[in-house]
């Protein structure tokens, strides 16, 4: 079967993302734990500051409960934390810890090396480019 470059870079980035998924420094994270830090980060990579109301309704399809959970497990977890506004202290902000920011890091790594190793291999003698 031949397989695409993207495919090639896809099935390299899942095999590193695995090695991720077991490395002991990390939590280890259920797929909605990691569809809601996706989002999380998505949101704070556009500057947004989100209050925990907030991120209960961001999941579609989610129950605010539910969603409220996994926030309380991704804390306990200790993936996110909480930050009191300084207006009203009832308003909770949620923000990275350090290991989620290095969770989100490896992730990133992971990106780069799949991808540098799918297009920097020559095929049929030439360098293919995205």
């Amino acid at each position: 079967m031949s397989v695409t470059k993207h495919a090639s870079t896809y099935a390299k980035f899942l095999n590193l993302l695995s090695a991720v998924r077991q490395m002991p420094s990390l939590p280890v994270l259920d797929t909605v734990e990691e569809r809601l830090l996706g989002l999380l980060l998505s949101a704070w990579e556009s500057g947004k500051q989100l209050q925990v109301t907030e991120v209960t309704r961001m999941e579609q399809g989610t129950p605010e409960r539910t969603a409220f959970r996994r926030i309380k497990t991704l804390h306990s977890k200790g993936m996110l934390s909480f930050v009191s506004s300084e207006h009203d202290h009832r308003v909770k902000y949620i923000v990275p810890t350090k290991a989620a920011e290095e969770y989100f890091d490896r992730l990133g790594q992971c990106l780069e090396q799949a991808r540098e190793t799918s297009w920097n291999r020559p095929e049929n003698g030439s360098k293919h480019r995205p």
